[in-house]
């Protein structure tokens, strides 16, 4: 019987929803070909589950100040430990170490999955941008698979770093269509509209805060709904809530999002910047219909008046009207039935799949 591959799979920290989401139906498809060992830089609750739902392997190695040079060696040992062959981890500034240490044990494969543009989504200084996109692109020699979640990361971010196509490959997120439930159809006064993802610029948290003000006039008819963790802006969002009492409700992060969702009637993505975002797909997945700019990998998902509706970027009147359009019946029943069989291209199973035959293929 032919050996299985030992995949190391790491995250930096204990990252937001997407990720997890990403990770959660990623990992399971992984067990009955490879053998899985989990490992981050701080402690990543998502890994926690998996390794007590699958007995798996997992390690916290911290790589951060003092703790750099140390690291380092653990986790040259770690690897030569578990007898690593191909490492699995995501872009961005956390991975840039683990890359590094190919240099070590140029036998090991390394995938380097994109979720993001990193030089739109980072906010940081112009040294500190400068410095991390020398050490990437040193890095980039070290990688042997590129993995992209959209064809815009393929096209934007890839391809002006001068990495080869024939080192990228292109894996939409997937998710588990099963789960769908069927909610309402009666949709019941007021209109109810979330955000969900974090608190930050890149996400647009600040344009979503615009968007929320334009339709306080109307505080009777509308009701936002916050779903997701961070502190930018937070103080902005407090002042509204609490002097428009019913306009918004801040649940922070929670774990059961489903159970939300049932009475949410649809989604805003206000995002300055995206790759395949999971909280389209799981809106999708649940007949709500999505309002979105056009940035990033989103006009691959929504297609404009036929999965969702797709605004110019920082239009924010056309998404106010988006919102409005949406408590058309009979529009809005057409967009989540496209959306719905427009998901079937991004199922968990296309998207394990892929991941499998690429590793194989190392």
């Amino acid at each position: 019987m032919k050996k299985k591959k030992r995949i190391l799979i790491f995250d930096y920290a204990n990252s937001y929803g997407g990720i997890n989401t990403y990770l959660e139906n990623l990992i399971p498809g992984f067990l009955n070909e490879f053998d899985v060992v989990l490992v981050s830089a701080k402690k990543q609750e998502v890994f926690e589950q998996l390794k007590e739902k699958y007995s798996l392997p997992y390690y916290i190695i911290p790589i951060k100040k003092w703790q750099f040079c140390f690291g380092v060696f653990q986790y040259v040992f770690l690897l030569i430990k578990e007898k690593i062959d191909v490492i699995l981890a995501s872009e961005l500034t956390g991975s840039v170490l683990i890359r590094y240490l190919k240099l070590f044990l140029p036998w090991i494969k390394f995938i380097c999955v994109i979720h993001a543009n990193a030089r739109e989504y980072t906010q940081h200084s112009r040294i500190f941008l400068k410095t991390i996109s020398i050490l990437n692109k040193i890095s980039y020699l070290l990688v042997d698979k590129y993995v992209c979640v959209s064809n815009y990361l393929v096209n934007e971010y890839l391809s002006l770093e001068g990495i080869p196509r024939s080192r990228i490959a292109m894996i939409y997120n997937g998710l588990k269509l099963t789960d769908s439930p069927s909610f309402p159809k009666t949709r019941q006064k007021p209109w109810k509209i979330a955000y969900i993802g974090r608190l930050s610029h890149e996400k647009g948290f600040d344009i979503f805060l615009q968007v929320v003000k334009r339709f306080i006039p109307e505080i009777n008819d509308y009701q936002f709904h916050i779903f997701g963790n961070g502190k930018y802006l937070l103080d902005q969002a407090k002042l509204v809530e609490n002097g428009f009492p019913g306009l918004i409700k801040n649940h922070g992060f929670v774990s059961n999002l489903y159970d939300h969702l049932k009475k949410i009637d649809c989604v805003i993505v206000p995002s300055r910047t995206e790759g395949c975002p999971y909280n389209v797909l799981e809106a999708f997945s649940y007949e709500i219909p999505v309002i979105s700019f056009d940035v990033g990998g989103l006009p691959e998902l929504i297609k404009n008046n036929e999965t969702g509706i797709l605004c110019k970027f920082g239009d924010i009147d056309a998404m106010v009207f988006g919102i409005k359009k949406t408590k058309n019946a009979d529009f809005r029943d057409y967009l989540v039935r496209n959306a719905s069989e427009f998901m079937k291209r991004f199922s968990v199973e296309i998207m394990r799949k892929k991941y499998v035959d690429l590793i194989k293929s190392l």
